[in-house]
């Protein structure tokens, strides 16, 4: 009989993307428990979609919000997990989510802000 340790060493880790999509199937603000019993095999598609375009009404209401859409919805940041970053890295990012976040305030009833703001909680936990 193996020890455990030999067994999980040979269990390989759960790849990126099935970790992504686990963390968007969880019903949240916009999305309800109906919703959540009928999820296509795209969903991650759409829910990527949805905050992308809320952040795309923001911008067209107000300029500001427009260098967050090369910082905190970048598709390079769809890449790296915060643990994969370096100190200085989630130092920066602390700081834009602190200056989204401040923004946000003044239209933080929109549909597009809670579009915007569930997918940087499942993003950047």
């Amino acid at each position: 009989m193996s020890s455990p340790r030999k067994v999980s060493k040979s269990i390989p880790s759960t790849p990126r993307w099935l970790r992504l999509r686990r963390q968007a199937l969880v019903p949240g603000i916009h999305i309800d428990s109906s919703m959540y019993e009928s999820i296509a095999p795209d969903f991650l598609l759409t829910y990527i979609a949805a905050p992308f375009a809320g952040l795309e009404q923001l911008c067209s209401i107000e300029t500001r919000f427009e260098p967050f859409q090369k910082t905190l919805f970048s598709q390079a940041g769809l890449e790296l997990s915060r643990d994969e970053r370096t100190k200085a890295d989630n130092q920066t990012l602390n700081a834009s989510l602190g200056a989204y976040l401040r923004l946000l305030t003044d239209h933080f009833l929109s549909v597009a802000a809670f579009q915007t703001l569930e997918y940087l909680i499942r993003r950047y936990r």
